[in-house]
């Protein structure tokens, strides 16, 4: 009887890490479709950053309340690009992103946006080096 229940234990951790592993292969593949789609509206991107007219809708008296607000368009243009996926990955994207705390979802999206080569429009990635 011991036996038995030591196996369905060793059973359920099987299960759970096979669970894990669908579930990290199933984040990867909705993260490649969102990089697609990120990379596929760039334009767009750069249009909303650039825009005067949303700039002007905030006051934007110094460099650090500019790079708030362009890491806001940014966060805002993922999530509107999350709600283009499938319903199973919008799902997914959505939990992933909104467990990080507001710096992690910032560095995430720092990442995302490094992994398909458009880094240089986020103003982290363009602090100069301390030599």
């Amino acid at each position: 009887m011991e036996d038995l229940i030591g196996v369905l234990a060793i059973g359920m951790v099987g299960i759970n890490f096979l669970y894990l592993g669908f579930n990290i292969y199933r984040q990867r593949i909705a993260e490649k479709k969102l990089e697609k789609l990120i990379k596929k509206h760039e334009a767009d991107l750069l249009k909303m950053i650039n825009d005067k007219n949303y700039k002007a809708q905030f006051y934007l008296s110094n460099k650090r309340s500019k790079e708030d607000f362009e890491n806001l368009m940014m966060i805002t243009f993922v999530n509107n690009q999350i709600n283009h996926l499938s319903k199973y990955d919008k799902l997914m994207m959505k939990k992933i992103i909104e467990r990080k705390s507001s710096e992690n979802q910032q560095r995430y999206i720092s990442k995302l946006f490094q992994d398909i080569g458009l880094s240089s429009l986020l103003h982290n990635s363009k602090k100069p080096s301390v030599a």
